[in-house]
C-alpha cells in the first residue's frame, strides 16, 4: 500500500522548477510562441489583407511582444471605427476619417466581441475590406431624410492589413454574417498559442516577456510562483498557459513584492475560494446540516469527491454515496438518472461500473440482486465520470457488509477493465476535502484516492503540501481498482484464502443466489400441488 503514498515533491510543479535556471541571454520567441510567431511571419510576409486569429484572451501584448506593428481598435462605433460627417462653413458636410485610416501601423487588429455588438459597423467593415476602398455613400442609409445637408462624398482607398481576434464561436459568427470573407481569408483561422511546455528556454522567454510587456523584474521564486499558477490553471505540471489577461489579474492583485503565499492566495481568490456558495456550502458541512463523515466505518457509505461550479466560483468538497442492495435480477439502479438530475456521462460511468460488476462477479450466471446508488443531499445535477470509482466500492461494500473507513475519500473513473482513469478538477477535490477534514476531524489522518494518471495533473497549494508532509494528509494515487480495496477496508481485493473484499462479495452473491433459488423451488412446489388439485 505505502508505494502508492505520493512524496510531498510530486504534489505540484515547484520541485521541477528548482532544477531551472534563469539566464540573461535573449530568447527567440518562438521558443514561447511558435504559432503566433509563424502567424506574424505570415501576416507580414504574404499578399493576403484579412486573419482570422482565434484567442481566449486578448493577444495584443503576446504580438507586441512578437515585434508585429500594429494598431488595435478598442472604440464600438462606426463613428471612431470608421469616420464621419462633420458640418463645415458654408453648410457642406465633409468626411472626417477614423480609426482604421488614421492608424500608422499597417495592420489593424479587431476584436470580434466589436464587430459582434454593432451589425452596421461590421457590415461596413466587411464591405470595406472586399473592395479595398470606403464610399462614403455607404454611411448614408436614408439620405432623402436631410435634403438640405450637402454631404462632400468622396471615395478613399483602404490597403492595411486585418486581423480580426476572437475566440472561435465569435469567428465563426463573424463568417456567418459575412460569407464572403470566406475568399478572402482562404476558410483559414490561424491558433494563437495556449500552453507552453516547461523547459528552460520557455520560461526565460516567459521571464522576459512579463519583464517586457509587464513591467515586472521577477526573482526566481516570483517567477516560480507565476508558472505554479499558470500551470495550475490548465491543470499540468508539465504545461503552462499562456494566459495574459489570468497575468494581469494576478498582477494587479499583488504587491511588487510578492511571494508564493501571495500569488496562492490570489489564485483561490480568484477561482471563488472567498464566495458566498463555497462559504455556505462549507458551513453545511461543518455543522452537520450536510451529513458527511471524517471519521469511523461505515457499511455501504463513502466519500466521492466532486467540483462544484457556480456563476462565480469553482471549489471541490467531498459528497456522501451511499448504495444499498436486494434479492433482485442484476439491475445496478442510478437515483440521479431516474430523478432525472444525472447528466448523460453519469449514466453512461453506471453503465460501465455495471458491466465491470457482471464481468467480474457474474461471469457465467446473473447477479440475484439489485442495487440502487446514490449521492445522499444532492438537489442539483450529478454529470461526469469521476464518482465511477467510489460508487464502485459503496456497492462492493454493502453487498460483502464490509464498512469503509470514513476518513478516506476518493476521485476516479473506471473503465469495464478495472483501470482507474484520469478525471478533472484533482487540486480543487483535495484543497476542498483537506480543508474540511481539517476542520471536522483535526487529530485524525486523513486519506485521498487519486488515479494514478492524475500524479501529473497536481498542482496542490502549500498548505496541503505542508499537511503531506507532517502525515495529516496521505495521497495515494492508483491504475486499479483493486488496488483502493484495502486502504478503504483494510484488507485486500482477493487473497489466496479467499478472505479479500471480492472473496467476501462472491460468497454472499452464492448466498442471495441459494436462497432465490430456495425460494423459487418452494414457490414452484406450491403452483405445482394447485395444479394437480385441478
Amino acid at each position: 500500500m505505502n508505494d502508492k503514498v505520493l512524496h510531498p515533491t510530486q504534489l505540484n510543479i515547484l520541485a521541477r522548477l528548482e532544477t531551472i535556471k534563469l539566464t540573461d541571454h535573449k530568447v527567440q520567441t518562438e521558443c514561447l510562441m511558435p504559432q503566433l510567431t509563424a502567424f506574424c511571419k505570415r501576416v507580414s510576409e504574404h499578399n493576403q489583407n484579412i486573419f482570422l486569429l482565434c484567442a481566449n484572451a486578448e493577444p495584443e501584448k503576446l504580438l507586441a511582444w512578437l515585434t508585429l506593428p500594429f494598431y488595435s481598435v478598442s472604440h464600438i462605433s462606426t463613428n471612431k471605427i470608421i469616420g464621419d460627417f462633420h458640418s463645415v462653413p458654408g453648410g457642406k458636410l465633409h468626411f472626417k476619417k477614423g480609426a482604421l485610416f488614421n492608424a500608422t501601423a499597417n495592420t489593424i487588429i479587431i476584436p470580434a466581441s466589436i464587430l459582434l455588438q454593432d451589425f452596421p459597423t461590421l457590415e461596413l467593415v466587411g464591405k470595406m475590406l472586399l473592395n479595398r476602398q470606403l464610399d462614403t455613400r455607404w454611411l448614408i442609409s436614408e439620405p432623402g431624410q436631410v435634403p438640405h445637408k450637402q454631404y462632400r462624398h468622396q471615395t478613399i482607398s483602404f490597403d492595411k492589413k486585418v486581423i480580426i481576434t476572437g475566440n472561435y464561436d465569435a469567428l465563426c459568427q463573424i463568417q456567418y454574417l459575412l460569407p464572403a470573407l470566406s475568399r478572402l481569408t482562404f476558410d483559414d483561422i490561424f491558433e494563437a498559442d495556449y500552453v507552453a511546455e516547461v523547459n528552460e528556454i520557455s520560461i526565460n522567454a516567459l521571464h522576459q516577456f512579463i519583464s517586457q510587456q509587464f513591467g515586472k523584474t521577477l526573482n526566481k521564486p516570483q517567477l516560480d510562483a507565476i508558472i505554479w499558477a499558470l500551470a495550475r490553471n490548465i491543470e499540468d505540471q508539465h504545461w503552462f498557459s499562456i494566459d495574459v489577461m489570468f497575468l494581469e489579474k494576478l498582477f494587479s492583485r499583488m504587491p511588487d513584492n510578492f511571494t508564493q503565499a501571495d500569488v496562492e492566495m490570489t489564485v483561490h481568490d480568484l477561482s471563488g475560494f472567498h464566495s458566498s456558495a463555497r462559504l455556505f456550502n462549507f458551513e453545511q458541512i461543518r455543522n452537520d446540516t450536510v451529513k458527511v463523515d471524517f471519521t469511523g466505518e461505515v457499511v455501504g457509505q463513502i466519500n466521492g469527491l466532486t467540483v462544484v461550479e457556480t456563476a462565480l466560483a469553482e471549489f471541490g468538497e467531498p459528497s456522501r454515496i451511499t448504495a444499498n442492495i436486494f434479492i433482485g435480477e442484476g439491475d445496478i439502479s442510478d437515483i440521479e438518472r431516474k430523478s432525472d438530475l444525472g447528466g448523460n456521462i453519469h449514466a453512461k460511468a453506471m453503465m460501465i461500473l455495471s458491466s465491470f460488476v457482471s464481468q467480474v462477479f457474474a461471469k457465467n450466471e446473473p447477479l440475484p440482486i439489485s442495487s440502487n446508488v446514490v449521492f445522499e443531499q444532492s438537489y442539483h445535477e450529478v454529470d461526469g465520470d469521476s464518482a465511477s470509482l467510489a460508487e464502485l466500492y459503496a456497492l462492493l461494500s454493502a453487498i460483502a457488509n464490509i464498512p469503509i473507513r470514513q476518513n478516506v475519500a476518493l476521485t476516479g473513473a473506471i473503465d469495464q477493465l478495472g483501470n482507474v482513469l484520469a478525471v478533472g478538477g484533482v487540486d480543487l477535490k483535495i484543497e476542498g476535502y483537506h480543508t474540511l477534514a481539517k476542520l471536522k476531524a483535526p487529530f485524525e489522518t486523513h486519506h485521498v484516492i487519486i488515479p494514478k494518471a492524475n500524479i501529473a495533473n497536481l498542482n496542490l497549494s502549500s498548505e496541503v503540501c505542508a499537511s503531506v508532509e507532517q502525515g495529516k494528509l496521505q495521497i495515494h494515487a492508483i491504475d486499479h481498482v483493486t488496488q483502493a480495496c484495502e486502504i478503504l477496508t483494510g484488507i485486500p481485493a482477493e487473497t489466496e484464502e479467499q478472505t479479500g473484499l471480492f472473496d467476501k462479495v462472491r460468497v454472499e452473491l452464492e448466498k442471495f443466489s441459494a436462497d432465490y433459488e430456495e425460494k423459487a423451488g418452494i414457490f414452484v412446489r406450491f403452483l405445482r400441488f394447485f395444479t394437480n388439485l385441478r
